[in-house]
């Protein structure tokens, strides 16, 4: 499901539950609508590695096992390792918010009551925060190409700076000749 352009941002929802993944596009949808909405149904979804690169948010539930609790999480994650995933924690385990963000989520919101109403807010806010890195990125590597450039342009004048020192060289004086003094000395003989 594709809504709006990619002005609002981009957001990715992996829920094998069909009927709670389009509750949750709608949702979006509706509160969002400048948002891009992409709905897999499988973490094994090829559209996962595909969308990733380009999404600003990805929103994924906890799986039913342990074993497989976050897996959407760490599949999202590989494909892109700076990806904010928003991950939908159910109302009766709340401990497993901290367990999601050591793995790597950037937000929970637990499915307690009014949770669907949290999700829109949600959404913007992290968007917002992706935005920002992104623009924090951006600016410190043009900062750091900048100071490049400048280190650059320090090295070939200092390059210019001894090869003048070298061409303009004064050439040391020879050291002057002594000057010879002799002195006559009268021999006398003795009778």
């Amino acid at each position: 499901m594709n809504s709006g352009t990619n002005s609002g941002g981009r957001v990715i929802i992996v829920e094998s539950n069909a009927p709670q993944g389009d509750l949750y596009a709608d949702l979006i949808a509706t509160h969002c609508p400048s948002t891009r909405i992409d709905l897999c149904r499988s973490p094994d979804c090829p559209c996962l590695d595909d969308n990733a690169g380009g999404a600003d948010l990805a929103i994924c539930s906890c799986g039913p096992t342990p074993a497989t609790r976050f897996d959407h999480l760490r599949r999202l994650l590989t494909a892109r390792p700076c990806l904010r995933v928003l991950v939908l924690i159910p109302a009766d385990e709340p401990h497993l918010a901290d367990e999601a963000i050591a793995s790597g989520a950037a937000d929970v919101l637990l499915r307690a009551p009014g949770y669907l109403q949290q999700l829109p807010v949600a959404v913007r806010a992290n968007i917002a925060h992706a935005r920002a890195a992104v623009h924090s990125l951006a600016r410190a590597e043009a900062a750091r190409k900048e100071l490049r450039a400048a280190q650059v342009r320090v090295c070939v004048l200092e390059n210019e700076l001894s090869a003048l020192a070298m061409s303009t060289r004064v050439p040391t004086p020879r050291p002057l000749p002594l000057p010879i003094i002799t002195t006559r000395r009268t021999l006398t003989r003795a009778a």
